[in-house]
C-alpha cells in the first residue's frame, strides 16, 4: 500500500568562517585586462581633469588620482599604466612609497608592484592615467540561507537563495543534483571582464553587492523516482564558495494512479469494533455481544503549535522610495511604522551600512499604528563615494527586523 505524503518545506541556514585559502580578484578602474573602457566612475580625482576613461585608447589626467578597495578586503599587488612627468610625483599604497620622480623625468609605461594597505594615490607633477588594476585577498566566504526545499518533492523546485558578503561582493549561485549542474543565477551585475581565463577579474566599484537575492530552478522530472542528492554553492567574486551541507530529499513525480491510497490517522485511540447483529428467537434473551479485543493500531503523533506571526521586514515597515535621493545637507529620511499590534510605543533605531561599515544611524519613537520620520546623516566617507559614482547600494536594517538593500542617488 502506497501512504499519501505531505511535502515538508525546509529552509536551511549556514553563517561562514574564513575558508583556509583566501579568495583574490583584480578590480579595473578606466580600462579594462582587454582595453574596454570603464568610466572615471569610482577614481577619485582633484584639480582640473581632462581627457577620460568612456573610450578604449583614452587617458585620464587629473593633479590626484585616489583609488579604494572595498571594505573587508586587503590590497596585495597593484599594476598601474601612466604618464607621469615630475617633479613632484609619487605613488603611494598608504603610506608605502612605490615610485617617485623629483627631477623632470617621464615614466611611461606599467608600474607593476607588490603593496599592502585599502587602496593607491598618485599626486604631484603632470600624470595621465591610462589603467589602475588593484590586486585584492578577499578572507570571508559568504553567509547562506536557502529556501523552497521540499521533501518529496515534485516538479519544479525554485529554490529561494539569500546571502550576504564582507569582501568583494556576491557573484553567483549554482545548483547540482547527484553531482551535475541543474540550475544558477547571478547576483546585480558582477561581470566577470576576462570569462576566457582562470582569474576574476571586475570593474572597481562594480555592482556586485553585499546583500542580495538570487534564484535556481531545479527540475526534478529531469531524474528517476526515488532517492537524489542536492547542493547549493553560493560563490563571491573573489571566488570563495560557500555550499550548505549536501540535502538528500525524494523525488516523487509518478504515483502509480492505480494503487490504493491508505489515510493515516491522527489521534491516540485504537479503531472501534462494531460488532455483528445476531438474529434471535422471541422466547430467548437476546444473546450479549462477544467481547471484542482489539490491538491498537500504531498511530501517527502530531504536535502542533499555535502559529506566531512573523516580525514584519524593514521593507514592510520602512517607506522606501523607489528614487532614494540624498538631500543637500547629506540626510535621508525615512517613515517608519510602530506596528499596531505594538503593546507600548516602538523605540525605533535605523542604520544604513555597507558591508560591516555603518554609513549613517538614526533612532526615534512612535506609538503603535503611528510613523515617525527618521533623518540619517551619512558619514563624510560616503558622501565622498556618493559623489563619485552618483550612486551607493547599502543595507538598510531597523533593529529587530529583516534587513533591506537600497540603492542612494545624488
Amino acid at each position: 500500500m502506497r501512504w499519501s505524503l505531505v511535502a515538508a518545506t525546509l529552509f536551511l541556514t549556514l553563517a561562514v568562517a574564513a575558508p583556509a585559502r583566501a579568495g583574490t580578484a583584480t578590480l579595473w578602474a578606466c580600462h579594462g585586462p582587454a582595453g574596454g573602457a570603464l568610466g572615471a566612475g569610482p577614481i577619485q580625482t582633484t584639480g582640473p581633469v581632462s581627457g577620460g576613461c568612456d573610450a578604449p585608447g583614452t587617458m585620464l589626467r587629473a593633479a590626484t588620482f585616489a583609488l579604494d578597495v572595498p571594505a573587508g578586503t586587503t590590497l596585495s599587488a597593484v599594476r598601474i599604466s601612466r604618464r607621469a612627468v615630475g617633479p613632484g610625483y609619487v605613488a603611494k599604497a598608504d603610506a608605502t612609497e612605490l615610485e617617485r620622480e623629483d627631477a623632470g623625468a617621464v615614466l611611461d609605461g606599467e608600474l607593476a608592484k607588490s603593496a599592502t594597505g585599502s587602496g593607491v594615490r598618485l599626486s604631484g607633477g603632470t600624470i595621465d592615467l591610462r589603467y589602475a588594476a588593484l590586486t585584492v585577498t578577499d578572507e570571508t566566504a559568504p553567509a547562506v540561507a536557502v529556501g523552497g526545499l521540499r521533501n518529496p518533492a515534485q516538479g519544479v523546485l525554485v529554490l529561494d537563495v539569500r546571502a550576504t558578503d564582507n569582501g568583494v561582493g556576491l557573484a553567483t549561485v549554482s545548483a547540482t543534483l547527484d553531482g551535475t549542474p541543474v540550475g544558477g543565477d547571478t547576483f546585480g551585475t558582477c561581470a566577470e571582464l576576462s570569462p576566457a581565463d582562470a582569474t576574476s577579474d571586475r570593474a572597481l566599484g562594480a555592482d556586485c553587492p553585499g546583500v542580495g537575492q538570487a534564484t535556481a530552478r531545479v527540475d526534478t522530472t529531469r531524474v528517476p523516482d526515488g532517492e537524489h542528492e542536492l547542493r547549493v554553492t553560493v560563490t563571491d567574486a573573489a571566488g570563495n564558495g560557500t555550499s550548505p551541507p549536501l540535502w538528500a530529499f525524494e523525488v516523487l513525480n509518478h504515483v502509480d494512479p492505480g494503487s490504493p491510497t491508505g489515510t493515516i490517522e491522527i489521534g491516540t485511540g485504537g479503531p472501534t469494533a462494531t460488532p455483528t447483529p445476531t438474529a434471535t428467537a422471541t422466547a430467548s434473551p437476546a444473546p450479549q455481544p462477544a467481547a471484542v479485543t482489539t490491538t491498537p493500531t500504531p498511530v501517527v503523533q502530531v504536535t502542533t503549535q499555535a502559529a506566531t506571526p512573523r516580525p514584519l521586514t524593514t521593507r514592510q515597515r520602512v517607506r522606501i522610495p523607489s528614487k532614494l535621493k540624498v538631500a543637500k545637507n547629506g540626510t535621508v529620511s525615512f517613515s517608519v511604522l510602530c506596528p499596531a499590534a505594538s503593546a507600548a510605543p516602538c523605540a525605533l533605531r535605523l542604520k544604513l551600512a555597507q558591508g560591516r561599515t555603518t554609513i549613517a544611524s538614526g533612532r526615534g519613537t512612535a506609538k503603535p499604528g503611528k510613523r515617525a520620520t527618521l533623518r540619517l546623516r551619512l558619514s563624510k566617507r560616503a558622501l565622498r563615494t556618493l559623489a563619485r559614482r552618483h550612486r551607493l547600494d547599502a543595507t538598510l536594517t531597523l533593529a529587530g527586523a529583516a534587513p533591506a538593500t537600497v540603492h542612494l542617488r545624488q
